[in-house]
């Protein structure tokens, strides 16, 4: 409300205090960098979105916002790559981006083509087989991950866009593991019960560099 106002001070002092309430929740970093980043204080908007992404890995749009403000520092290369990860993700606008980065200079993709990458696992956990069915439908109608977490997500599995870690096959239960190690980055998983409730899970590839720098 206050930045909506236009007192970007006090909006920025009060998603500090929320950030000092609940600093595990990539949102509220989100939301500090949409603060920042409205009011053109560029690198300090790009602190907070990375903050973001190291919480939530799988936040398309935020990698968009990443890769925009690089692009503005000459940052190509980095503005590239975090433009590929939004794009890996779904987020709309980002293919006109890398056009744009590619027109700039021709040998990005090149540059960007052996960059190291690993996979991640994230999961929207229900109390109902039918509501997880109907979360399954929307999130292969390529509704955003991330949103269906914070809306359908039982409590804690709904911060963070719904984020376990790097995929670790040992870390899991067997009979979870089983089904998941099989499955390509990007598709989701049947419903899976566990006694934490009904589960889609989605492996999803991020590129290692983008969490390392900034």
């Amino acid at each position: 409300s206050y930045a909506k106002s236009g007192n970007s001070i006090e909006a920025v002092k009060t998603m500090e205090k929320a950030i000092i309430l609940s600093p595990d929740d990539a949102m509220k970093y989100t939301t500090l960098g949409i603060i920042f980043h409205a009011d053109n204080q560029l690198q300090r908007a790009l602190e907070q979105y990375m903050r973001s992404v190291r919480l939530n890995p799988g936040y398309g749009e935020m990698y968009y916002n990443i890769s925009v403000i690089s692009r503005d520092q000459d940052q190509l290369t980095f503005s590239y790559i975090a433009g590929l990860q939004a794009q890996d993700l779904g987020y709309a606008g980002s293919s006109q981006l890398l056009l744009e980065l590619q027109k700039t200079d021709p040998n990005l993709p090149n540059f960007t083509k052996n960059k190291n990458t690993s996979i991640h696992l994230r999961h929207i956990v229900t109390p109902s087989v039918d509501k997880a069915e109907y979360v399954l439908g929307r999130l292969k109608e390529s509704v955003d991950f991330s949103q269906l977490a914070a809306e359908f997500s039982l409590q804690p599995f709904n911060i963070n866009g719904g984020y376990i870690g790097p995929f670790s096959p040992n870390e899991l239960m067997p009979e979870i593991a089983e089904k998941i190690a099989p499955l390509d980055p990007l598709t989701f998983s049947q419903v899976l019960e566990t006694s934490s409730g009904f589960h889609i899970f989605q492996k999803f590839m991020v590129y290692d560099d983008l969490l390392k720098s900034n």
